[in-house]
């Protein structure tokens, strides 16, 4: 899914989840040789991205049964970073996922009052519990803009106007948050 963080990107991550299929998020804002080399790599079926090309199914042509999906079944490929030189592709399964979602559920229950702000790139695994944890819980899911998530005086004015509860930080962002003079306003 090369999709900029939106409402298109949700939807595209909760429909693949459901068809039982896997999703490799691609960065939009990664380099295309990087991008090239994850796609080369992982070889998807699809790549779902704002172009408006759309090869259209064969009327008379009837899909496969969807394959059951199990815990150990992939959720989802990230790549890391590539600190050995080439990017790896890392399978997720939904035993993973969920094991995380229950525990952040426990340790911080979200409820229908709660809204969550989903910043983090996809690239990264927090955003996939930034997604599905306020929707597993009820809570709303407030998506920041594509590149909100490295602008403090941004995050503090949308934590403001859309009265978000739960937000999640990497300690380096967290302390040019702490930083921004506007956070002064939040309650």
């Amino acid at each position: 899914i090369r999709l900029p963080r939106s409402l298109e990107l949700i939807v595209a991550l909760i429909a693949t989840t459901k068809t039982g299929a896997a999703f490799l998020p691609l960065d939009p804002d990664y380099p295309a040789a990087r991008l090239d080399h994850m796609i080369t790599d992982a070889v998807p079926a699809i790549v779902v991205d704002e172009s408006r090309d759309v090869a259209m199914a064969q009327q008379d042509s009837v899909p496969p049964p969807l394959a059951p999906v199990h815990p150990e079944s992939v959720a989802y490929i990230l790549y890391t970073s590539g600190s050995t030189g080439v990017p790896k592709g890392i399978a997720v399964p939904h035993v993973g996922i969920v094991n995380r979602i229950l525990w952040l559920q426990h340790a911080y229950p979200l409820n229908t009052s709660d809204r969550m702000l989903v910043k983090t790139p996809m690239s990264f695994d927090t955003s996939v519990w930034e997604v599905f944890w306020p929707l597993t819980a009820g809570a709303t899911a407030v998506i920041a803009r594509p590149g909100g998530h490295r602008d403090p005086h941004y995050l503090a004015h949308t934590i403001t106007n859309h009265h978000i509860t739960a937000i999640d930080f990497v300690p380096s962002m967290l302390d040019a948050f702490l930083d921004e003079p506007t956070i002064t306003d939040i309650t």
